[in-house]
């Protein structure tokens, strides 16, 4: 499977109010259909995500992303990342998040990450105090 969209497209910035969607996908070209079949539906709504809250410390190889602008019930804007990578045991999951972090660090891994990756891009799941009770989440690249 080729990438979902042409590299030149891959940066982006929080601050974009233009932004309705964003796609990036590293998968190589030899990837299975499943794959792209899992990332769809998961995108269209069909299979539910798991809460990367709940992935905290975890390691996966990150795939691709899809980022969609949102309006939470509260009435604020945001935006929900769904994050489509691999664990240690080779299964593809899908991972969802509001965090504006983790928003921020996908487009910086975008940007870096131009070329397809064959073998995924290895992260973390990272949280961090905001406050005296918060909690915020964000994504740290290892480097093998």
């Amino acid at each position: 499977m080729e990438s979902l969209m042409n590299a030149d497209d891959f940066f982006f910035s929080a601050e974009d109010d233009a932004l309705a969607e964003k796609i990036a996908a590293f998968f190589p070209k030899n990837s299975p259909t499943a794959d792209a079949a899992y990332m769809a539906n998961v995108a269209i709504g069909n299979i539910k995500p798991e809460r990367l809250n709940d992935a905290v410390d975890q390691t996966f190889r990150l795939y691709g992303y899809h980022a969609k602008k949102y309006r939470f019930q509260d009435g604020k804007d945001g935006k929900i990342c769904t994050l489509f990578c691999r664990n240690a045991s080779n299964q593809l999951k899908a991972l969802s998040t509001t965090s504006e972090r983790v928003y921020e660090a996908l487009g910086i891994i975008s940007m870096i990450y131009r070329e397809h990756v064959g073998n995924g891009i290895p992260i973390r799941i990272r949280s961090y105090q905001t406050g005296s009770q918060g909690r915020a989440f964000t994504l740290e690249v290892l480097n093998e």
